[in-house]
């Protein structure tokens, strides 16, 4: 994903139409902040909806960078999700959009991520986590 954004708070990235923002826990849970305190402990989970056809160019481009797919669900609604972990430990999903209320037409209602929407710098940051 392209980072368009970085601070001590959050790190913001462009995905698809939309954006995705990170934030470290340990300050986001602060009290007093402007906005109201968030944040998680524990492993959190984050999925992306992906076509299809890109699963095998996403499986090259996890192991190519060594990330490692830690497992693949055939969904009874169709498709498939492949699950890896980012540098946190957070479980990223690359889901089909059927699980999420409809079939495959239903694609067009949702912001897909192809295989080149992590860049290899994002790779290597999960490749070093799993180490």
């Amino acid at each position: 994903l392209e980072v368009i954004g970085r601070g001590d708070l959050s790190v913001v990235f462009r995905c698809g139409g939309g954006v995705l923002l990170i934030f470290d826990p340990r300050k986001s849970g602060e009290p007093g902040r402007d906005v109201p305190s968030h944040g998680t402990s524990g492993a959190g989970h984050i999925a992306f909806g992906a076509k299809p056809e890109d699963l095998d160019a996403w499986r090259q481009q996890l192991r190519k960078a060594g990330v490692s797919i830690e497992r693949e669900v055939d969904w009874d609604e169709g498709g498939r999700s492949i699950y890896f972990r980012d540098p946190a430990g957070n479980v990223v999903e690359l889901a089909p959009p059927t699980i999420w209320g409809g079939g495959s037409s239903s694609a067009s209602r949702f912001t897909l991520v192809g295989p080149a929407c992590l860049s290899s710098v994002s790779l290597d940051r999960i490749a070093s986590r799993n180490e």
